[in-house]
């Protein structure tokens, strides 16, 4: 594995100028071994990136936001909310095992995530709006560097209102299918290392999914939410 870092750096630095085009996931998809060969019969690709479709006639990326807050009840009613809270469940990719969480959030920016795994302790993230820290049953620390600063932007809770705020680049890329909905996909660049996917219900303007892209010495890490109710 230590060899491998050095050479997928080597032909990213060598053939991309350094950008992560290649990662651990490119050859492996999730496996010790790579597969040399195609499984056959081959299907060309629907679309580009996660499925997306280029559209003849796409709105912009302000247009898609201010949808969203009209679908959310205007900006106002927006602003006037204090606290949040949502139920779900993280999706290993790797088995498809389920783990139920919740999340509790106080404007502007307190925030707890609670995970409760089936027969072993609770797992907690929290932040106060000053420090941040993690529970788990071999005790608890503080999350500082980048743990801190992913949190902090996880637990704004008016993060929808400062979207085209906090965007250095953003565009429309086309549309994609979630489920059996079809949403218009905006690009967001929020930092160097970081980049946002939102899929916006074409019809109704809601948020259906969110992809988030974490740049890592291994590559793009994502991470993906959908959203319901």
């Amino acid at each position: 594995a230590r060899r491998m870092l050095p050479m997928m750096n080597e032909i990213n630095k060598n053939n991309f100028g350094g950008a992560h085009r290649v990662s651990c996931y490119t050859c492996h998809r999730g496996a010790e071994h790579t597969v040399n060969a195609p499984p056959l019969p081959q299907v060309a690709p629907e679309g580009g990136p996660a499925g997306e479709k280029p559209a003849a006639t796409l709105p912009t990326g302000e247009q898609l936001i201010d949808k969203y807050w009209q679908a959310l009840g205007g900006r106002a009613a927006i602003e006037k909310a204090k606290t949040r809270v949502l139920k779900g469940a993280q999706i290993a990719s790797s088995d498809g095992s389920s783990i139920p969480l919740e999340i509790y959030q106080a404007a502007p920016n307190k925030f707890a995530l609670i995970f409760t795994p089936q027969q072993q302790a609770t797992l907690t993230r929290a932040y106060n709006g000053t420090t941040a820290w993690m529970k788990t049953p071999r005790g608890q620390r503080e999350l500082t560097g980048a743990e801190l600063d992913k949190i902090k932007h996880t637990a704004d809770f008016f993060w929808m209102l400062k979207l085209k705020e906090l965007s250095k680049e953003m565009r429309v890329t086309g549309k994609a299918k979630v489920g059996d909905r079809e949403a218009y996909v905006l690009m967001a660049r929020i930092a160097p290392t970081h980049i946002e996917r939102y899929y916006f219900d074409t019809q109704t303007g809601f948020l259906l999914r969110s992809i988030t892209l974490e740049d890592s010495m291994i590559g793009w890490i994502p991470e993906q939410t959908d959203y319901e109710d």
